[in-house]
């Protein structure tokens, strides 16, 4: 094994050792003598590099053979050390390739395309290198440089990390090598953050393929501000389990709240459901089991209802009506006992019954004897002005008109389904 020796002025207080003989293969060193090689006999040594401490010398097989490559070779535990201390640089390598060792100021370099030096460091001013700084424990890459994992199977498939300009603020974006045909992901393929091509942002769980619709669970955030959720989205657990939708314009903050109790309060002291887009009509639908009622607020004014409006329950009788004149309310056919307020401008409707069927039309308390008009799907009538019954379809009865003869008794007016129609035994036909 060959052996190198440095004296040191402690050593060698002449630094002129031309006596002694080393064994076979030792190389000596000192300021005055430079590197000498030893045979074993020869005193001194001999010489194959130039004297003084700035003299160069090189370390070759001999052989042009590039198959061949040398080797330096050290006993086990030892170091070999390139530098004297943190004074000069370490380059290896060649012109267009080499790694630097910036002792004095704690860097490493690999730099690259013949790069200018500026007393043999890297310029600053270029950017074909990589610099390992141990001051902050950084590593700065080439401008346009980027990561690129193991398995890259397109040119694209690599991580950029580019800095922002002053006027975008103080940040850094992470790229792919073209974020319009590759997608960034933060996360694996069944939870992420990810990028999309078409410029949206896109939240994923329990995923299996992401760029396949039909799976997992999305929140897409689109390029117009829309977002999507994904189907059994739920909003609002913990300490508060309401769930609140808040509007901030001018100063003035409005909020839906969806109560727990399935109340939805709306803001303002007037809130108001306005239709868009081609119909202008607003349709509010209920599902219970296998039952559907579908309420539609239409533009010209109109309600329809898919049933009687209940206010008032007290036992078996049920409180029938709007409370607002300008729409019409459906009487209930499952309830006996119907109790009416004025619908002035407005009427109640009555649809056909079963056979047999029978019920009482009573006056809410404030009803008057004309305030109260129900328009009767199929009616059957019989009067001063008829010589023989007749079926009347949307007839017009005002059951508490007490100018009609019979009147009402103690304002109550009943009515019987018979053969496909209402007769009554009091109040006023209108036909």
């Amino acid at each position: 094994m060959a052996q190198f020796k440095r004296f040191n002025s402690s050593e060698n207080p002449t630094r002129s050792d031309t006596t002694a003989a080393y064994s076979t293969g030792t190389l000596t060193w000192d300021d005055v003598n430079g590197l000498r090689l030893h045979d074993g006999s020869t005193a001194g040594g001999n010489a194959i590099g130039g004297g003084g401490s700035t003299a160069p010398f090189t370390l070759s097989t001999g052989t042009e053979d590039t198959t061949v490559y040398d080797t330096i070779s050290v006993p086990s535990g030892d170091n070999i050390w390139l530098g004297n201390g943190g004074v000069n640089l370490v380059m290896i390598g060649g012109t267009n390739v080499r790694t630097i060792v910036d002792d004095a100021n704690n860097n490493f370099y690999i730099s690259y395309s013949d790069e200018g030096l500026a007393n043999g460091i890297p310029d600053s001013g270029n950017s074909y290198h990589w610099k390992f700084n141990g001051n902050d424990n950084t590593l700065e890459m080439p401008f346009g440089g980027a990561f690129k994992p193991n398995g890259s199977t397109t040119t694209n498939q690599v991580l950029k990390i580019v800095p922002t300009g002053s006027e975008a603020g103080d940040h850094i974006h992470l790229l792919s090598g073209n974020i319009s045909i590759t997608s960034i992901f933060l996360g694996t393929d069944q939870q992420y953050v990810r990028t999309n091509i078409d410029g949206s942002m896109t939240i994923g769980t329990n995923d299996v393929y992401p760029d396949t619709s039909g799976y997992g669970h999305r929140w897409v955030f689109g390029t117009d501000g829309a977002t999507t959720f994904p189907n059994d989205t739920i909003l609002g657990t913990g300490a508060d389990p309401n769930v609140y939708i808040e509007t901030v314009a001018n100063g003035t903050t409005s909020t839906w709240t969806f109560g727990t109790n399935g109340v939805l309060t709306l803001p303002a002291a007037t809130p108001v459901i306005q239709g868009n887009g081609a119909g202008t009509d607003v349709t509010i639908i209920a599902t219970t089991g296998t039952n559907t009622a579908t309420w539609v607020f239409s533009a010209s004014g109109t309600v329809t209802l898919p049933g009687p409006i209940n206010n008032v329950s007290v036992g078996t009788v049920t409180t029938t009506g709007s409370l607002d004149p300008a729409y019409p309310t459906a009487i209930d056919l499952t309830k006996t006992v119907n109790k009416l307020a004025d619908n002035v401008g407005s009427t109640y409707t009555l649809a056909d019954g079963v056979e047999g069927q029978i019920m009482y039309l009573v006056p809410q308390t404030g009803a008057t004897m004309t305030g109260v008009n129900v328009t009767v799907n199929h009616a059957r009538i019989i009067d001063n002005s008829t010589s023989t019954a007749l079926v009347v379809t949307d007839a017009l009865l005002a059951p508490f008109n007490c100018s009609a003869t019979p009147v009402p008794t103690m304002g109550v007016t009943t009515l019987i389904f018979t053969d496909g129609a209402w007769q009554a035994d009091a109040g006023v036909w209108t036909y």
